[in-house]
C-alpha cells in the first residue's frame, strides 16, 4: 500500500509545484463548499466473476488551492452479482458483492481557455469498505464477508457549465484493488456560489 500512497504523490506534487498559481501570498486559494453533485455510471469491476453494474456517487466540490489544483470530496456506492467460482450453472457459488467508498480526490485543471469545457485528471486515496454475501445461507463456497481498505484511485474527466448554477460531468475513475475497478460516470454539479 506504501507503494500506492508514493505514487499518488509523485503523480501530484510535480503539477502543484509547477503551478505558478501558488504563492506565498495565496491569492488563488479559494476552499469551501462550493458544489454538490450526483453521479451514476457503470461499475466494470476487473475479474470474470463479477457483473458489471451500475454505481452512484455524491460528490462535493470544496474549492480550489490555485486555478489548477481543485480539490474533491466523494462516496460512491455500488453492488452487483457475482458467481464466485465461475460455474454459471451452480446456484451455490452466487452471491453478491458491493463496495462504499469515501475518497478525496486532488484535481489537476489545465485552464485552456480554446474550448468551451474544462478538462482535469487527479488522484487520490479512499477508504472502502467491500462486503460479500451469498444469495444462499447453506453456500459450501464461501461466507458473509467485510472488509476495509485504503486504496489510491485516478479519475480523469471533463465538467461543462450549462448555466451559472448547473455544471454536467461525463468522468472516469480506475480504482486500484486485488480487484481493480473502472467508472464511467455521467453527472449534475449543482454550484453553491
Amino acid at each position: 500500500m506504501k507503494k500506492y500512497f508514493v505514487f499518488v504523490l509523485v503523480l501530484l506534487i510535480p503539477g502543484l509545484l509547477l503551478s505558478e498559481e501558488i504563492t506565498s501570498k495565496g491569492s488563488d486559494i479559494d476552499i469551501g463548499f462550493k458544489a454538490v453533485g450526483v453521479k451514476i455510471g457503470l461499475v466494470m469491476p476487473n475479474h470474470d466473476n463479477y457483473y458489471t453494474t451500475l454505481g452512484y456517487s455524491i460528490v462535493v466540490f470544496l474549492g480550489s488551492f490555485s486555478k489548477l489544483a481543485h480539490l474533491e470530496f466523494g462516496f460512491r456506492y455500488w453492488d452487483a452479482d457475482m458467481d464466485y467460482s465461475g460455474y454459471k450453472d451452480n446456484p451455490y457459488d452466487d452471491g453478491r458483492y458491493s463496495d462504499m467508498m469515501f475518497f478525496p480526490t486532488l484535481k489537476l485543471v489545465p485552464p485552456i481557455k480554446s474550448i468551451p469545457v474544462d478538462l482535469y485528471v487527479g488522484a487520490g486515496l479512499g477508504i472502502n469498505i467491500y462486503k460479500t454475501k451469498p444469495d444462499n445461507d447453506k453456500n459450501p463456497i464461501f461466507s458473509e464477508e467485510s472488509r476495509t481498505r485504503l486504496e489510491p484511485h485516478f479519475d480523469f474527466g471533463v465538467t461543462y457549465l450549462v448555466i451559472p448554477e448547473i455544471t454536467a460531468v461525463l468522468s472516469g475513475q480506475i480504482n486500484i484493488s486485488d480487484i481493480s475497478s473502472f467508472y464511467v460516470d455521467l453527472g449534475v454539479l449543482f454550484n453553491l456560489e
